[in-house]
């Protein structure tokens, strides 16, 4: 039997990265994980998925702070 190559940044790091910053592209790479047979493949699509919600959930916190800080002064008593 074949053994796995290690884990090591250039190989699956990369695309955790790029699934954190860029949430789209890494919906798209875990879906082409997922779709692979083997257990292994399923990790890397599973967690590229989870980089991606959380790369949407951050961008989500960071919008509503930069609205919420846009608001002028006088209108802050309100909220």
């Amino acid at each position: 039997m074949i053994e796995p190559e290690p884990w090591t940044f250039t190989s699956h790091g990369f695309l955790y990265l790029v699934s954190l910053i860029m949430p789209v592209i890494g919906i798209v790479f875990g879906g082409l994980y997922l779709e692979r047979s083997d257990t292994d493949s399923h990790i890397v699509g599973r967690n590229c998925m989870v980089f991606s919600i959380l790369g949407v959930l951050a961008y989500s916190i960071i919008a509503v702070l930069w609205f919420i800080s846009s608001i002028p002064d006088e209108i802050h008593f309100l909220i």
